[in-house]
């Protein structure tokens, strides 16, 4: 029992208790007025163990509801506390992302390691945005092993999952320092289900035929450089006309773009765009057909493309002893890829970049096949690591950015 000064109750105690090592049963957990009690057989505990119980959020006084928080307890079987701990952290190996969701759990080193999948671990901790710290251990080795737990069995066995392992052993107290996992999901475990139909927030509604990629500002139509006017159009287009598709630069006819049907619904115009220089695209009516043969009308689309001076840079400089063969870096907007390159030295500009905030992940492409490529648990085959910058890049117009990726200190580098 545990005695407080205030009236009690519990709030969401299955989700936020932990006892480690983890019993057979969970304990029964209840209140009573201003005691906690906490039923706990002898039955379920081994001999010389130290035993931690973790309330997490889940106790409250009565009167204002404030959250006894960090609330723990700890007792030994034995004649002694043990006292040793592993922490680290667990990165999502394909974006270098911290992984906030998964669980870090340890087995006997003697278990075999597709047991993970069948049999509950001794230890389980959840990651708290990233890093993990398991205590009270006893001077043996274990495996570690981080997974999503997503059906809540402390099991790997859930379609989606993600998996992180290291290859060895780990001791609590060790000298190795914090541990590093990399989560993954293995090619044949990929939830299919998820993100099967695309949305079409922002396509073009009754009445207009189609919605491009162009910008706006002060009304006017702009254009990046970078990219190839694109065309996107509500339904499927039939019986494709290009000839019924001018192009014009200022008002001469330009017939070096090359247009293209590359989908039922996309129209895509391929150029090498002048800076600040004004064009026009024309559709002539009868350009296609929607899928019951009545012609498209036809339509004009007027814009200018941007300023050079509107364009910002990045300088990246990458401490040596951080490269390795095959290094890809990957100019980063959210989770899109905006730029890459490999790095065949320490030194790379990316430029003509519109005006954003941006961030850097670097890939060490083991096999050198240019893509990040995931891990296989059963092979014992770690995926390949994408690191990120943990600084951010604000790109300015008509301004160089500097970057200076070092390993330590602040900026994460590599291991």
């Amino acid at each position: 029992m545990i005695e407080f000064d205030e009236f009690i109750k519990l709030d969401k105690i299955q989700s936020e208790f932990q006892i480690t090592p983890l019993t057979k049963e969970i304990p029964k957990i209840t209140t009573k007025k201003k005691m906690l009690q906490i039923e706990l057989p002898d039955s379920l505990l081994e001999d010389n163990t130290t035993y931690k119980l973790q309330f997490g959020k889940s106790v409250r006084d009565i009167r204002e509801g404030n959250v006894y928080e960090n609330l723990s307890l700890t007792f030994s079987t034995g004649n002694y506390f043990d006292s040793l701990s592993i922490k680290g952290k667990v990165w999502e190996a394909e974006s270098g992302k911290l992984d906030t969701a998964s669980w870090v759990v340890l087995y006997k080193s003697d278990v075999e390691d597709s047991l993970i999948r069948t049999i509950r671990p001794l230890y389980a901790v959840k990651t708290q945005s990233g890093s993990f710290s398991i205590e009270g251990l006893p001077n043996k080795d274990f495996k570690i092993f981080a997974f999503s737990n997503s059906d809540g069995d402390l099991k790997y066995n859930s379609l989606g999952e993600r998996i992180a392992f290291m290859d060895g052993a780990v001791r609590g107290g060790s000298s190795s320092g914090l541990l590093e996992l990399y989560s993954f999901i293995e090619a044949d475990n990929i939830d299919s289900s998820q993100g099967v139909s695309k949305s079409r927030k922002g396509l073009a509604g009754a009445g207009s035929f189609y919605k491009s990629n162009l910008s706006t500002k002060e009304g006017k139509n702009l254009h990046d450089i970078n990219q190839d006017l694109e065309l996107r159009f509500r339904d499927s287009i039939f019986n494709f006309k290009k000839e019924k598709i001018r192009f014009y630069e200022g008002e001469i006819l330009d017939a070096s773009s090359d247009v293209e049907l590359d989908s039922a619904r996309n129209i895509t115009i391929k150029k090498a765009w002048a800076f600040d220089a004004e064009y026009k695209l024309i559709l002539l009516t009868g350009y296609g057909q929607d899928s019951s043969g009545v012609k498209l009308k036809g339509d004009t689309l007027s814009f200018k493309t941007m300023k050079e001076a509107d364009y910002g840079a990045v300088k990246l400089v990458v401490e040596q002893d951080l490269l390795k063969p095959s290094s890809k870096i990957y100019l980063m907007k959210r989770d899109e890829i905006i730029q890459e390159a490999v790095l065949s030295d320490s030194t790379h500009t990316f430029s003509m970049l519109l005006p954003a905030t941006y961030s850097l992940r670097v890939l060490y492409d083991e096999n050198a096949n240019g893509v990040w490529d995931t891990g296989n648990f059963s092979e014992g085959k770690q995926a390949e690591r994408m690191l990120q910058y943990l600084g951010k890049v604000l790109i300015k117009p008509n301004w160089e950015h500097n970057a200076n990726w070092k390993k330590g200190g602040k900026k994460r580098g590599f291991d």
